[in-house]
This record gives C-alpha cells, structure tokens and sequence, in this order.
C-alpha cells in the first residue's frame, strides 16, 4: 500500500542547497521574498549569506528577525508589517521550530484576521484558512557536524 504525506510547507535540505533558494523561490513565483529568523542566528553569517543568495539572484529581499521562542501574536504581527510593507510576495523561514512556526503565522496572518487560535488545526481551524496564502519555503540551518570524543586509557 502507498501512502503520502504532505505540507504546503516546502521545506530544503542537503550540502548545498543554500545556492539553489533564488531558483527556488522564482520556481513558486516569488520576486520580493521576507526573510523571518531569530536573534539567535541573527549572530551568524548564515542570514547575511541566504540574503546574499536571494540578492544575487535578483530578488529584492526584507528581513524580520524579531522571533522568539514560541513567536507572539505581537510578533506576527509585526512581521506581517514588515512583510506588508516590503510588498513582499513570499516567506523564506531560516531557523528552527520558532522562525518556521513565525513564518506558517505570517503566512496565515496576510490574508485572515481573526486570532492565530482560531485557525488551530488540532481545532478544525484549517478549515478556515481559505484562498491565496504567499508560498513559504522553510530553511532550517546545517547542523553542526558531530565531534568524535577520544577516550584517554
């Protein structure tokens, strides 16, 4: 028997695949994407280096990295704001639970206004998501390759 399983959340991984985001957000229409990350990756190169790709391959890219740990409402809103302003027309989420969940509640935010609650799936409330929502690529960072330990006899 065959099953699938399936988001509308795309999500990115392997060595490499940082250069190929600019394709991949022209490939789902996207010409001005919004960047969400949080402060703790804010404090490496990896969110100047994904800017540089978007850039490089021609889009003109905002970014909204107040995220913290389990996002607010407050701070959804805030990216919407920035998303709005921007004219952004995408979401590209770099990070790990916090920035991906900021991005998915952007995403929703754009087009539906009632509270974040409302649309809990565990609730029904992805029946209420309803029309366009802007594409959402998630980026999660490279892990850190494991240290080997040496043990000492």
């Amino acid at each position: 028997m065959k099953s699938r399983f399936n988001f509308p959340t795309r999500i990115l991984f392997g060595q490499g695949v940082i250069q190929d985001l600019a394709a991949e957000v022209k490939s789902q229409g996207g010409r001005r994407p919004l960047l969400v990350t949080d402060s703790g990756l804010m404090k490496t190169e990896l969110p100047k280096r994904l800017e540089k790709v978007l850039e490089d391959g021609g889009l003109e890219t905002a970014l909204f990295s107040d995220v913290s740990p389990n996002p607010t409402g407050e701070q959804v809103d805030a990216g919407t704001s920035v998303f709005s302003e921007h004219q952004a027309d995408c979401i590209v989420a770099l990070g790990g639970g916090s920035p991906l969940d900021a991005g998915k509640a952007v995403q929703i935010r754009i087009n539906h206004q009632e509270p974040l609650e409302v649309y809990d799936d565990l609730l029904g409330g992805d029946a209420k998501i309803t029309g366009e929502l802007p594409p959402l690529i998630g980026f999660p960072p490279p892990r850190a390759p494991a240290r080997r330990s040496r043990v000492r006899r």
